[in-house]
C-alpha cells in the first residue's frame, strides 16, 4: 500500500491536524490587538525616564568636574542606556485610553534622552561637552510631569 498502513496515515493525518491546529491558535493570538497599558504602568514609566535622565545629568555633571574616570561613567551610560531601552520597549504598548498624549510625551523624552545617551561616548573626555550634556539630560527630565499617568 503507497504511504503506509491505514495507522500509519492516520498518525500522519492527526499530526497535520495539530500543526493546523496550533498554527491557527498562533495566528489568532499574534492578530489580537495589544491591551492597553495600565494608568500605573504610564506612571511609572514617565517616573523611570525622568530618574534616568536626572542620573544620566548628575554623572555627566560629576565626569565634567573630573570626579569620575571615564572608564566609570562610559559603564554607567551603558547601563542607563540598557535601562532606558527596556523602559522604551514598555512604552511601545497602546497608550492607557485618554492618556494618548501624555504617553507619547513621555516616548518622545525617552527618544531624546537616548538619543543624548547615544552621543556621550565620543565626548566623554571633553568637560565643556559634558556640561552641555548635563544640561540637556536635566532638561528632558524637567519636560516629565511628575503626575505623568495619574
Amino acid at each position: 500500500m503507497k504511504g503506509g498502513t491505514p495507522r500509519a496515515v492516520a498518525w500522519k493525518v492527526a499530526g497535520w491536524l495539530v500543526v493546523a491546529a496550533c498554527a491557527a491558535t498562533l495566528y489568532e493570538h499574534a492578530s489580537r490587538v495589544p491591551e492597553p497599558m495600565e494608568p500605573d504602568e504610564l506612571a511609572r514609566a514617565a517616573r523611570k525616564v525622568k530618574s534616568d535622565a536626572l542620573e544620566a545629568s548628575a554623572l555627566a555633571r560629576a565626569l565634567a568636574a573630573g570626579q569620575l574616570t571615564a572608564h566609570f561613567a562610559r559603564g554607567q551610560h551603558e547601563e542607563l542606556t540598557s535601562d532606558l531601552g527596556d523602559v522604551r520597549k514598555q512604552l511601545e504598548q497602546p497608550a492607557p485610553v485618554g492618556r494618548e498624549a501624555e504617553a507619547q510625551r513621555v516616548r518622545d523624552s525617552a527618544e531624546r534622552l537616548d538619543d543624548i545617551l547615544q552621543g556621550v561616548g565620543p565626548r566623554i573626555a571633553d568637560a565643556q561637552a559634558m556640561s552641555h550634556i548635563a544640561a540637556e539630560e536635566a532638561a528632558v527630565a524637567a519636560s516629565i510631569d511628575d503626575g505623568a499617568g495619574s
